[in-house]
């Protein structure tokens, strides 16, 4: 009997069910292999070639990604189409209550702690940095180096049964109060429900034909979502140099193609997650929904 093709499936999921995986996968391989080369001893033959390590990260990640997607992609060749559906936008209504008021400060307290961490500093330098030229991890005044990587990953798997763990006992607190796609995807439900209004005013603005009163509607909700990417991107960059060095670069125009890469990237990723899939990213690219 033959396969199953994947063009059978939507191409969004395709796309999903083999970008997400191969990523997640290649984070995990480039953490545990950069933690055991160094990637200026990579290089063959002893020759002189000028690369930065943060270029090497990169590339050694962009490898990892691009075996993980033929790896995924022979999954999905294989993969039942009946597990997928076209995608059909979803129009959450406004709910009010304790709970809700719970899962707004919970999201203010994280987003708040993502993009101020990054400020604080300990010692005379940032007090959060993953400094990947020197290979070495400030966490406030603990520092970590690369064999130090099973700590990290013992830190996971605690974190993986706490969740299944809690899960049981009190129900899906993670994905409705601290998943980073909850908290980013309600901040960009937030900024589009004050930019287009409440649920039947967004419903009618999107059936409504073109005309310039819509078409500026949307211009202004896409440019307060691009420019939050970019301040997302920004910061998370910001983790791995430090920050107001990478200001510094910024306002001066002269941040290098890896960082620049890296602050672009994030940002459509954010950009794309949280403002379009949303669900989606529930449904087809979360192991942990999956599972259940």
């Amino acid at each position: 009997m033959a396969a199953p093709r994947p063009q059978n499936i939507p191409r969004i999921q395709q796309a999903i069910s083999v970008l997400w995986p191969s990523f997640v996968t290649a984070i995990v391989a480039s953490g545990i292999f950069f933690s055991a080369f160094n990637p200026r001893e990579l290089i063959p033959f002893n020759l002189d070639i000028d690369v930065s390590p943060l270029a090497a990260y990169t590339i050694g990640f962009f490898v990892f990604w691009l075996l993980g997607i033929v790896s995924s992609y022979g999954t999905l060749y294989f993969t039942d189409k009946a597990l997928y559906a076209a995608h059909k936008k979803i129009y959450p209504r406004e709910v009010r209550g304790r709970f809700t008021r719970l899962r707004v400060l919970s999201i203010v307290g994280l987003l708040g702690i993502y993009y101020i961490m990054p400020l604080l500093q300990w010692d005379g330098r940032q007090a959060l940095l993953f400094d990947l030229p020197a290979r070495k991890f400030y966490i406030f005044g603990l520092t970590l180096w690369p064999q130090d990587f099973i700590y990290l990953a013992a830190l996971l798997i605690l974190a993986g049964l706490s969740l299944f763990f809690f899960t049981a006992l009190v129900g899906r607190v993670w994905c409705g109060y601290a998943c980073p796609q909850t908290v980013w995807t309600e901040a960009y439900l937030w900024m589009e429900r004050k930019i287009e209004g409440k649920r039947g005013r967004r419903m009618k603005l999107d059936k409504a034909p073109n005309s310039a009163a819509k078409i500026r509607t949307k211009v202004i909700k896409h440019s307060v979502w691009i420019a939050f990417s970019l301040w997302t991107g920004f910061t998370f960059v910001g983790y791995f140099t430090p920050i107001d060095e990478l200001a510094t670069k910024l306002f001066t125009a002269s941040l290098g193609p890896w960082e620049t890469f890296w602050i672009l990237f994030y940002s459509f990723a954010t950009y794309g997650n949280a403002g379009f899939m949303r669900e989606q990213v529930c449904l087809y690219m979360c192991p942990y929904a999956r599972f259940q």
